[in-house]
């Protein structure tokens, strides 16, 4: 092997050792943004509002729906729904501040709640109910393809 060739691999080697490092760090960013898709944040700064918390139970013949809201009146909630989605939002009362001291200050105040929900079966918006008590909206949507049973004889 002469010294043209000699260069010409230790190149190609030098080469391949480049592509596999890009390519580990393309594979880090994917594996990143996918955590961000899975794991947002629970509040819009850009909005000023935070993600309620929510829990979801189905039954045979309903989704009911349970979303925290304190610091809001009852008439400051806007509930809207689809077949399969749900979007809550509401004003807030008072405004909520947040404080961090670290190296550089930060500071951050929220002004409403807003979530918007992808429900786990259709429901029929029409014949939903909402009620608002102690700080606790719930809200209870029949499914839209209900089962029937059929007697064996």
């Amino acid at each position: 092997m002469g010294e043209k060739e000699r260069r010409k691999d230790i190149f190609e080697r030098i080469y391949d050792i480049f592509e596999d490092v890009r390519q580990r760090i393309r594979d880090t960013f994917e594996e990143i943004f996918e955590t961000f898709e899975t794991e947002r944040p629970m509040f819009d700064l850009r909005e000023k509002c935070l993600e309620p918390l929510v829990d979801i139970q189905e039954t045979e013949d309903y989704i009911v729906v349970t979303v925290d809201l304190p610091c809001v009146d009852k008439d400051a909630i806007k509930i809207n729904a689809t077949t399969d989605t749900l979007e809550i939002q509401a004003d807030m009362k008072r405004s909520i501040k947040f404080n961090r001291w670290g190296t550089v200050q930060h500071e951050v105040e929220f002004h409403k709640f807003k979530k918007l929900i992808k429900l786990p079966s259709k429901v029929d918006p029409k014949r939903a109910q909402a009620r608002f008590k102690h700080g606790i909206l719930e809200i209870k949507l029949p499914k839209k393809i209900k089962k029937f049973r059929i007697e064996i004889k």
